[in-house]
């Protein structure tokens, strides 16, 4: 907070003036694999809310120790703080889970609280060549349970799950669920369990399948809403222009025009076929959706954000 460069002398005193800070949590569903819970549970959800809950209670022992040393943050005075219980606060927030798309990379675990976006999937190579890459946990599992082979993990990359794999045991694909396995109300359960001990908001995407609904997502906004979320994002499978991600053969692609199909000859409907067509190309000189701008590789929707898990790359917003 002292050493921080502010772009904006405004920003530089909020800052100084709350000392925020928020420790946060990844690799939630890789130690859940390692525990063998499966990520859409109840045991899951109590395990969320103990280990935020532990997270939260040590860091605010340390705000306290601060500022019994160096003083309360200056507007300390009139907020939730300012009571006899809690005579002693360094930060006014402590906890937050942010996202951890590059950083997940770095360490070799899964973002954040996010489940597996993928159990499976194609690399990249030199030369072009792409390789079908396991995740390290399932790999080890099945070489100790005998049914690895380099074909198993072919059918699973071209998914990327592993649910409707026979070869798989039952109780190995339930702790193995990917994002897009997993039923609405479990991601927004995950969130809640996390957000009871968590000050600032919470990192987290609801993955939705393409034939969601606006009462799915209507659904969704008030589960996080009933639940204490402090907010929530969402994103349904094959919403946006120029979505490469291919999760399987799924539903058909939703052209704009399709082939042999006229055009309808009124001003109004060649209005409209004109500004579907335009604002489906608004992002051709951009990163798109589903593709790494860097090595043309499958991008991932976790955290709010898009994250390459073969060159690095991540970007929010």
């Amino acid at each position: 907070i002292e050493v921080n460069g502010y772009p904006l002398a405004r920003i530089e005193k909020m800052s100084k003036s709350t000392r925020k800070i928020g420790l946060g949590v990844m690799g939630f569903a890789d130690m859940l694999v390692k525990l063998r819970i499966p990520y859409d549970s109840d045991d899951a959800i109590a395990l969320a809310e103990k280990t935020m809950a532990f997270i939260s209670n040590e860091a605010r022992k340390a705000s306290v120790a601060l500022a019994q040393k160096r003083g309360n943050f200056p507007e300390y005075r009139g907020s939730v703080f300012d009571d006899a219980a809690t005579p002693w606060m360094r930060n006014a927030t402590t906890t937050t889970i942010a996202p951890t798309g590059t950083l997940s990379i770095i360490a070799g675990t899964s973002s954040g609280i996010e489940p597996l976006f993928a159990v499976a999937h194609f690399r990249r190579a030199l030369g072009g060549k792409t390789l079908p890459e396991m995740h390290p946990l399932l790999i080890e599992i099945a070489e100790k349970e005998g049914f690895f082979s380099e074909e198993l993990a072919a059918a699973i990359a071209a998914t990327g799950s592993i649910q409707h794999i026979d070869a798989v045991p039952e109780p190995i694909r339930k702790i193995f669920r990917t994002s897009h396995d997993i039923p609405a109300e479990w991601h927004v359960k995950i969130q809640a369990a996390f957000q009871k001990h968590t000050d600032n908001a919470v990192s987290k995407t609801v993955n939705l399948p393409q034939a969601a609904t606006p009462k799915d997502v209507e659904r969704v906004f008030l589960l996080a809403y009933q639940t204490g979320c402090k907010g929530v994002t969402i994103y349904r499978y094959g919403s946006r222009a120029h979505q490469v991600l291919n999760l399987g053969a799924g539903m058909q692609e939703n052209r704009i025009r399709k082939k042999g199909e006229g055009v309808p000859s009124s001003p109004d409907a060649i209005a409209r076929m004109l500004k579907n067509l335009s604002t489906a190309d608004t992002k051709h000189n951009a990163m798109r959706m589903g593709v790494c701008s860097e090595c043309a590789n499958v991008m991932t929707h976790e955290e709010g954000c898009l994250s390459c898990r073969s060159c690095g790359l991540s970007r929010c917003g």
